[in-house]
C-alpha cells in the first residue's frame, strides 16, 4: 500500500506498516505516513496539549501527493520501542485494553444503549492523573469528531527509551 515516493521519505527505510499508516525511519528521525485524518488530526491536537501518554510530534509536513496521486498525512515525531512482556508499560497498556474490551461487552450485553454507561474511557480503569487526561483526551476527541477509539489492540502501545507508555494510534476514522 505505501510503496511511493515522498521527497521527505527518499532513502528512508520501512519500518513498520498497517492498514492506515507506515512508519519510516531516515537518519535518526522516524516518519509516520497515514492515509486516516481522524489519527493524524488527534496526533496534531496533543501537539498543542502536551500529553506523556501521546507521541511527540516534531514537524507536521500536512497533506502530501504520492505518485499514484493519493493523499497522504506526513508527521515527523519521536522514535519509540515496541512493548514486552515484562514492562511496566505493558502491564498497564493490557489493563486499558481488558477494560476497554469489558466495557464493550457490557454495552453489547445492554444491546447497545450506550447512555445507560459511562462514555468517559478513564472511568473504566484506576489511573494516575496524566494517563487520566490522556484516556479522556481521546474519549472527548471521538465524542467530537465521530471517530473510534482505537484502544483494544496492544500495536497501539508503545514506550520511550525510560519505558514511559505512549498510546500512538489511539482513534481511527470508519470511513476512508
Amino acid at each position: 500500500m505505501f510503496d511511493f515516493f515522498l521527497p521527505q521519505l527518499e532513502q528512508a527505510n520501512k519500518i513498520a506498516e498497517t492498514m492506515t499508516s507506515a512508519i519510516f525511519e531516515k537518519n535518526q528521525s522516524i516518519f509516520k505516513v497515514t492515509t486516516d485524518p481522524a489519527g493524524y488530526y488527534f496526533l496534531l491536537e496533543t501537539m498543542e496539549d502536551y500529553n506523556p501518554y501521546f507521541p511527540k510530534i516534531y514537524q507536521d509536513y500536512g497533506k502530501v501527493y504520492a505518485k499514484n496521486f493519493k493523499k497522504y498525512y506526513l508527521i515527523e515525531m519521536e522514535k519509540l520501542e515496541k512493548l514486552n512482556s515484562y514492562d511496566r508499560a505493558y502491564a498497564t497498556s493490557m489493563n486499558i485494553v481488558n477494560a476497554y474490551q469489558q466495557y464493550w461487552q457490557d454495552w453489547a450485553s445492554l444491546n447497545g444503549f450506550i447512555w445507560s454507561l459511562p462514555w468517559k474511557i478513564a472511568s473504566i480503569g484506576n489511573y494516575e492523573t496524566e494517563l487520566k487526561k490522556a484516556l479522556n483526551k481521546i474519549s472527548e476527541y471521538a465524542e467530537q469528531t465521530g471517530v473510534t477509539p482505537d484502544l483494544m489492540k496492544i500495536d497501539n502501545y508503545m514506550k520511550r527509551k525510560d519505558g514511559h507508555l505512549v498510546i500512538v494510534d489511539p482513534v481511527f476514522s470508519d470511513t476512508k
